[in-house]
């Protein structure tokens, strides 16, 4: 294809060659052009024509960003057939930018070479601006140090050689639009959760919620010289609302709200605020995971009333550390329970783990309790311990431990340890065991241990203490004589009316202070032995624990129900099996030592 070269005025360079190219039915790709001159024109709204700019005049900022500012560019091209280019350099140039043509980047691809010569800047130029042209860019607008920049892309190219690796560089820059700020609230709280926490605890303090208020965003201005008109912020009518556990504190762009109180958030009817008590169906991996509670455990729970019968309020291997627990419901396997009161209106799981630092009331218990203090309806094959007291209703087997016992009905196959009483309203069943044994008592053992350790460290204190004395107290002694022979000199120097001599005076208080030292050391001896007497006059009184501790049952004795006191000193044991009504059994010192004693 072959035709004389056509001149014509574009304000769009692209769309000028496709309509050349339908005018003379070719194809598109066919045609090359020239750029022969280029003018900027520019209109402001109260305008009523464009008017050219100059090379130097600048816009400022505020005028490009003026929705009825208008810029266009004219372009004189000159059109003609590919076939008739000579090109002086081989350039693998390509363009490419953003949706709004906010900014443009060029790449100069792999095998791109450029030879020497004086034009070489313009030809990179002017390859560069085809390609804008053609893409809708404006040329010499929006292009900030585009001629220093293509130096030091000569100086990394070279001359003469292909173009290793593709190198990438910023050719047009218009005005970037900032986005505007939705008002939004963000529930803090919920972020900070962990994955298998049904409610993350709260210290007072803690940031919970966050405003961030609407702001309007800022327009641009694309390369191609289109206003870029960003949308409204969206607003939302009510920020949170909130009681007087949380107070608020607003910023120039946001309002955070922080918690007044220890417990955890809660959101009833719209308005938020600390709560120190939650209400759950139930408590499961499948719904809510572990509930734990800050390191003080101010939160209290209740968990059922509305679960289904074959359901159990707590699911299996859910971990609970709250303060106070009330539960309308079971509990299943692998539970694991800490709290300060604890109430369970159904059954525990044989494989549960509750500790309770106060009181626990459980209606049929089958696992494992730690407590202070424990009420138990019925005890089935569980074990319960209690730093106080135990009382039972129903004990159908399993053991129970604590300084007092009181069970109103014991069945079968039941493990009775106390220390200081086991009180039984009836016995209905074998297999029962009814142990007075104190050292079995975590409290009392650790008593005993603590005073074991006390009198070994006041022995060990005492004989030093006493080796020592007797080393002082002996070198105290060897220098009596000596001592009489200065006080004779004294005694004859003030006879003379003469001044006794000064070392003399000196020796004799010496001698006198190291006496009132060895005072202090007998002194001191002497509390550490009274310390002493006291420890193990009460480590005494404990190893006869079992003698003030009594066993009380209100029926009578089948023969089949062991009775044992174990001697808390030496672990022997005193056993016996009952009949008849015995009312009061004790242990007592008899001839051959501890005997039971049946009332």
């Amino acid at each position: 294809m072959s035709f004389t070269p056509v001149t014509r005025i574009s304000r769009n360079v692209l769309k000028t060659l496709n309509d050349f190219a339908q005018e003379r039915r070719v194809d598109p790709k066919l045609l090359d052009f020239d750029l022969l001159s280029y003018e900027t024109l520019i209109k402001r709204g109260t305008d009523d024509a464009y008017r050219a700019i100059g090379s130097s005049e600048i816009l400022c900022e505020d005028l490009m960003l003026d929705p009825l500012f208008c810029i266009i560019q004219e372009y004189e091209i000159r059109i003609f057939s590919k076939d008739s280019t000579k090109l002086i350099s081989t350039i693998n140039l390509a363009l490419s930018s953003d949706k709004y043509k906010i900014k443009a980047v060029a790449t100069f691809g792999v095998g791109t070479v450029l030879v020497a010569h004086k034009g070489v800047l313009k030809e990179l130029r002017d390859a560069l601006w085809k390609k804008k042209l053609l893409a809708g860019f404006f040329i010499d607008f929006f292009e900030a140090n585009l001629v220093n920049q293509l130096k030091k892309l000569v100086t990394l190219i070279g001359f003469n050689k292909p173009l290793a690796k593709e190198i990438k560089f910023s050719v047009a820059s218009g005005i970037n639009p900032q986005p505007p700020v939705d008002a939004k609230i963000l529930k803090i709280y919920l972020e900070q959760q962990t994955e298998n926490n049904l409610i993350h605890p709260i210290e007072t303090g803690t940031n919970i919620l966050r405003y961030i208020k609407p702001k309007a965003g800022i327009d641009g201005r694309g390369c191609d010289a289109k206003y870029i008109k960003v949308r409204e912020p969206r607003v939302i009518d009510l920020k949170p609302l909130f009681d007087e556990t949380i107070y608020e504190v607003e910023g120039e762009s946001e309002i955070l709200y922080y918690a007044k109180n220890d417990g955890y958030v809660k959101c009833e009817h719209g308005v938020y605020k600390i709560s120190k008590k939650l209400f759950l169906e139930s408590a499961s991996f499948k719904s809510s995971a572990n509930i734990e509670a800050a390191e003080e455990r101010d939160i209290s729970v209740h968990i059922g009333g509305k679960q289904k019968s074959y359901e159990d309020a707590i699911g299996s291997g859910v971990r609970i550390d709250v303060r106070d627990l009330n539960v309308e419901g079971s509990i299943a396997s692998n539970v694991q329970i800490i709290a300060n009161d604890l109430t369970i209106e159904a059954q525990t799981h044989s494989k549960s783990k509750l500790d309770v630092a106060n009181v626990a009331n459980i209606k049929l218990h089958k696992g494992d309790l730690n407590a202070n203090e424990a009420n138990i309806e019925i005890l089935e094959i569980g074990k319960v311990t209690a730093k106080t007291i135990i009382n039972i209703k129903q004990m159908l087997g399993g053991e129970a431990i604590a300084p007092i016992v009181k069970v109103e009905e014991v069945l079968s196959n039941c493990v009775i340890t106390a220390s200081e009483l086991i009180e039984i309203g009836n016995i209905n069943g074998h297999g029962v065991k009814l142990i007075i044994d104190p050292n079995s008592m975590e409290s009392y053992h650790n008593q005993i241990e603590e005073l074991k350790n006390r009198l070994k460290t006041l022995s060990i204190e005492i004989r030093l203490q006493k080796e020592e004395f007797e080393k002082v107290h002996k070198e105290h002694s060897a220098g009596l004589p000596r001592i009489k022979k200065f006080q004779q000199r004294i005694l004859l120097a003030q006879k003379e009316g003469s001044e006794p001599m000064k070392q003399d005076l000196i020796r004799i208080k010496q001698y006198k202070k190291s006496a009132e030292e060895l005072k202090l050391r007998a002194t001191k001896i002497s509390d550490l032995e009274i310390e002493f007497e006291r420890f193990a006059g009460e480590q005494e009184r404990l190893y006869k624990q079992d003698l003030h501790a009594k066993i009380v049952h209100h029926g009578a004795y089948d023969g089949r129900t062991q009775i044992t006191f174990v001697n808390p000193k030496t672990q022997e044991k005193v056993v016996a099996t009952p009949t008849g009504e015995r009312e009061t059994i004790t242990v007592v010192i008899g001839s051959m030592g501890r005997e039971i004693k049946m009332v």
